[in-house]
């Protein structure tokens, strides 16, 4: 995945590509093993929140559980649903899902108060100690 899915999460249908011999409709009737789960807002183990729909419609969102993650370091979630095609008819399968991380830029430390009133060259340490050169007055204040 990519880092749109570490900080957004992402969504889809898992039965896209589920088929049927009869062309009987599917439907999702678990998650992870539990039935009640289906419809509803589940909390996976790694901390990430899923919704998987009967339709096969869902939205997994990661929750925060996977910021620390950066350049060249990855894990890992996943999550089992079971579809039924209404005539007995079963099926488990597994959902993979792979972050990889992204290291983030480190903001400033807010807030900055310089208050210049004439021009002068300022140093500040700001962003992994990447130097700021100031060069106009009043730029913060």
């Amino acid at each position: 995945m990519s880092n749109f899915v570490k900080f957004f999460g992402f969504s889809g249908n898992v039965i896209t590509n589920d088929s049927d011999a009869e062309s009987n409709p599917l439907t999702v009737t678990e998650v992870n093993g539990n039935a009640a789960d289906v419809d509803s807002q589940i909390t996976l183990p790694s901390g990430a929140l899923l919704t998987l729909n009967s339709d096969g419609t869902f939205d997994y969102d990661p929750n925060g559980q996977f910021e620390s993650l950066n350049n060249g370091e990855t894990d890992s979630d996943s999550f089992t649903y079971t579809i039924d095609d209404g005539n007995g008819g079963t099926d488990t399968a597994t959902v993979n899902v792979t972050i990889d991380g992204v290291t983030d830029n480190t903001p400033p430390l807010l807030p900055i108060s310089l208050n210049l009133t004439t021009p002068s060259l300022v140093a500040m340490s700001v962003a992994k100690s990447t130097p700021l050169n100031l060069l106009t007055p009043n730029l913060f204040t």
